[in-house]
């Protein structure tokens, strides 16, 4: 029988705190969620300049991430391409995110262990700084699709 694996808080904080930081060097500002692989948040920071929706949208791409294993902007892209649905996804069509910027975060051994989101920058940059937060802090932010 498998093990199952999850995020520890621990983890969490370590990938939010990377991130936040990956933030700072840019000098820009961002909401970022890292959630377990069931969806329940671990860390949550919507910093001083970041916009309020942000926050819930940074939660929905880390959400989104820990239950598909794949980045938002490849559901996105992959749903527009009609190669999936967002039934045969199991999500829910009014929080779906289609654009880049959530993360799944895997161990070294493959294990879907959660996600991340980061959101109030241009899309590309939300997932620049997903990424570095995740792979700082010693995981993989995605699988081989």
């Amino acid at each position: 029988m498998g093990t199952l694996t999850n995020l520890t808080h621990e983890e969490a904080w370590e990938i939010g705190t990377g991130i936040r930081k990956s933030l700072m060097r840019k000098g820009v500002e961002a909401s970022i969620a890292v959630v377990n692989r069931d969806g329940r948040p671990l860390f949550q920071l919507a910093m001083d300049l970041a916009r309020p929706f942000t926050a819930n949208v940074a939660l929905l791409k880390a959400m989104q991430s820990a239950k598909t294993g794949w980045s938002t902007k490849f559901v996105g892209e992959s749903i527009a391409k009609g190669e999936r649905t967002p039934q045969i996804l199991n999500l829910d069509s009014a929080t779906l995110i289609k654009f880049a910027g959530g993360l799944p975060i895997y161990d070294k051994s493959g294990n879907l262990l959660g996600g991340a989101g980061v959101s109030n920058l241009l899309a590309e940059e939300d997932e620049f700084h997903t990424r570095n937060g995740i792979k700082a802090a010693g995981f993989v932010p995605e699988r081989s699709q």
